[in-house]
């Protein structure tokens, strides 16, 4: 279950390139190379990333809704541990955790959602 899942990802990342070389392809073709910049093809990058972001949370709240969680405390918990994976993607790519580690700092956040479902903040 997991290797499927890292495929999946591999193809969203995948996807997302060619997406962004497609956007830059196109305004290349329609303003020209030099009148192009890194800035445009950025702005739409963004727009990209923030549907992967919101397709990311979407997910999560899903399972931990099939976890039990009312749908509020999923989607509180969705965003806790879509927020929690970036930090531990930014500490990886750091080099301040190991990787072998990630996974682990991932269940510990997960665990954690579950473990306080229904409380307020």
């Amino acid at each position: 279950m997991f290797s499927e899942r890292v495929q999946s990802r591999a193809a969203q990342r995948e996807a997302t390139r060619q997406r962004v070389l497609s956007t830059a392809e196109r305004l290349f073709r329609d303003q020209g190379f030099g009148a192009t910049t890194v800035r445009q093809i950025a702005a739409d990058a963004s727009a990209i990333c923030q549907n992967l972001a919101l397709s990311l949370i979407a997910e999560i709240t899903e399972v931990l809704a099939r976890a039990g969680l009312d749908d509020a405390d999923a989607g509180r918990g969705a965003r806790v541990v879509y927020f929690s994976y970036l930090g531990i993607l930014m500490t990886v790519s750091h080099g301040t955790f190991r990787e072998s580690d990630a996974l682990n700092e991932l269940r510990e956040a997960i665990g954690f959602v579950l473990a306080h479902e229904g409380e307020k903040e």
